[in-house]
C-alpha cells in the first residue's frame, strides 16, 4: 500500500494525533519535573525540620547545663566551650544539613545535583570535625561531673580513674551512635535526591 492508496480523512487523522502527541510532550516533561521537585521537598523536610529544631534546643540545653554548673561548682569554661562549638556548629548546618526549598524549586536539575554533592562532602569533613571535639568534650565533662556532682562526696583516687573512663565510654558510645545516625540518614536523603535528578557530580 502507497500513500495514494490511503483515504484523505485517515491522513488527517494521523497527522492530528502526531500533532497532539508532539504538543503534550512538553508539558508531561514539566508536570515530571514538578512530581521529582516535589518528591524532594518531602524527602528533605526531615533535615529541614532537624536544623530549626536545633535553634530551640541549643539555647534550653545552655540554660539547663548552666543551672547545672552553677548549682554544682563544675567550670564554667566547659559550659562556655558548649555554647561556643554548638552555636557554631548550628550555623553550620544551615549549610551542610538544611536543603533550601530555593535550591528544589528554582535551580536547574544540573544546578541543584552539584549543590547537594558539594554538601554531602562539606557535611563529612563537618561531621569528622565536630566528633574530634565531642570526644574531649565528653571526657572534660564526666571528669567535672564525677568531681563536682554529689557536694560533700569524693570518690577515692584508686576508683576514680576507673569509673571516670567507665562512664566517659559509654557516654561516648551513645554520642557516637547518635552522630552517625544522623550523618548517615542526612547523607542517604542527598544521595536518594541526586539518584532522583539522574544527574551525578559525585567522584567516582
Amino acid at each position: 500500500m502507497n500513500k495514494n492508496d490511503i483515504p484523505n480523512d485517515t491522513l488527517s487523522a494521523l497527522k492530528k494525533g502526531m500533532a497532539t502527541l508532539r504538543e503534550s510532550l512538553p508539558s508531561e516533561g514539566l508536570i515530571s519535573e514538578k512530581e521529582i521537585r516535589k518528591a524532594m521537598q518531602t524527602k528533605s523536610a526531615w533535615l529541614n525540620k532537624m536544623v530549626i529544631t536545633e535553634c530551640f534546643t541549643m539555647p534550653i540545653c545552655a540554660l539547663v547545663f548552666l543551672g547545672i554548673f552553677h548549682a554544682t561548682g563544675m567550670s564554667m569554661w566547659l559550659l562556655a566551650t558548649f555554647v561556643f562549638f554548638a552555636t557554631l556548629d548550628t550555623i553550620l548546618d544551615f549549610r551542610t544539613l538544611k536543603i533550601s526549598k530555593k535550591w528544589i524549586l528554582n535551580d536547574s536539575m544540573l544546578e541543584l545535583s552539584e549543590k547537594l554533592c558539594k554538601q554531602k562532602k562539606e557535611r563529612m569533613w563537618q561531621t569528622i570535625i565536630a566528633t574530634s571535639l565531642v570526644v574531649p568534650w565528653i571526657i572534660w565533662f564526666v571528669y567535672e561531673w564525677l568531681r563536682h556532682a554529689i557536694p560533700g562526696v569524693t570518690i577515692p583516687e584508686e576508683q576514680f580513674l576507673w569509673i571516670w573512663g567507665i562512664v566517659s565510654g559509654v557516654w561516648l558510645i551513645v554520642a557516637f551512635v547518635i552522630i552517625l545516625y544522623i550523618y548517615r540518614r542526612a547523607q542517604r536523603i542527598n544521595s536518594e535526591m541526586i539518584r532522583q535528578i539522574g544527574i551525578n557530580n559525585e567522584p567516582e
